[in-house]
Parts: C-alpha cells; structure tokens; sequence
C-alpha cells in the first residue's frame, strides 16, 4: 500500500527538491521491474488529481490523463525517476492557485492577474484599475479575503518562482531576478531573503 500524503505535505510547504527526494526514496524499490514503476506512478498521479479535486474543488483530469499517457511510454528507470519528478512539477504548480480559498471574485481576479503577471510591475494601483475599484477597496479586500497584504502576496509568488528556477539550475541569479519582476538583483536578494530565510546563494547550496 502506498502512502502519498508525505509527498504531498512536502509539494505545499517544501520545495520541490525535498519532494523530489522523498519520491526517489519511495520509488526506488520498484525501479528494477517495468510494471511495478509504471503502477506507482500511476498511483501517485491519481491520489494527486483526487487530493486536489477533493481539497480545493479542482478538476485537474486533463492534467492526470496525461501524465498517464506519459507513464504509458516510461521504458527505463531513468525516464521513471525523470517523469516522476515532473508530476510533482505539474502539481505543485497547481498550489499556487488553489491554497487560498478566497470566494470574492475580485480577489480571485486578482490572484489569477498575479499568477500570469508577476514577471512584470505590479502595484495595488495598477490591479485596482484593471479592476476599476479604487486602491483602499482592494487593499482592504485584499487582505481581508487572503490575510495577505497586496505587495506581500506578490512578493510571495515572486519568491516561490525563483526557488523554483534556482531548483531547476538554468539560470543566473541576475536572469532569475529578471524573470520573477523584481526590480534589481539587491531588492531579489533581500526579498527572497524575507520569505525564504536564507539568500538565494544559500538556498542553492542548500540543494546540493
């Protein structure tokens, strides 16, 4: 009997590496036989759709039918470790949109703007226009449905992307603090400082 809710604990308040390390640990027994790591995966990939339709009201069955077609393909132990790691991937992306469960549609707006726009400059202002409220309403909205501070929040999706690019080892510091919007390689450093505990150098050492 498998026990998946240890992996989950790890995709909503870890990173992915700890997840991905947690997954190696359980998969590694079944490496060595076809039918036994494709099983698993299998698995895992409907306890995940299930937890999210469950928890958070979301239909992920598009997402799971094709990590099942993906696991149909599986050949070798490497692509079985490799297709694992992006499950948890594909899932753990889905936390940022379903742990808050706000119910105003504003904020939900908001948070879905945030999700797909955090690359680039954005201020409670500029939200509160796109949504044609003024500033002190959504700040207050804001706050009050995500018990989050607007600016806050958006640090936090900012700061859980570029853990994710510094896990994926691509790209420079200098790229990733391009790529997450924040304004300067110092504001990236001290930002993700604040949230993370540690600066980004150390948060890669620590991966290794």
């Amino acid at each position: 009997m498998y026990n998946f809710l240890h992996i989950v604990k790890k995709l909503k308040k870890s990173t992915l590496q700890v997840a991905k390390e947690a997954l190696y640990k359980d998969l590694s027994p079944y490496l060595d036989d076809s039918q036994a790591r494709k099983k698993y995966l299998c698995h895992l990939n409907i306890f995940l759709s299930t937890y999210f339709l469950l928890k958070y009201k979301m239909d992920l069955s598009q997402l799971a039918q094709r990590m099942d077609r993906e696991i149909d393909l599986i050949t070798s132990s490497d692509e079985a470790l490799s297709l694992g790691k992006q499950i948890l991937y594909e899932y753990k992306d889905q936390f940022g949109q379903s742990t808050l469960p706000v119910n105003h549609q504003l904020i939900k707006d908001s948070l879905a703007f945030i999700q797909n726009h955090y690359h680039e400059k954005i201020t409670l202002q500029i939200m509160a226009n796109k949504l044609h409220i003024s500033k002190n309403y959504l700040c207050h909205l804001f706050q009050q449905e995500t018990g989050h501070k607007f600016c806050e929040y958006v640090s936090l999706v900012r700061v859980s992307e570029a853990k994710q690019l510094i896990e994926e080892n691509e790209e420079t510091f200098t790229d990733i603090a391009y790529l997450c919007g924040f304004s300067s390689q110092s504001h990236f450093s001290t930002t993700f400082k604040k949230y993370a505990g540690c600066t980004p150098k150390e948060y890669q050492k620590n991966l290794q």
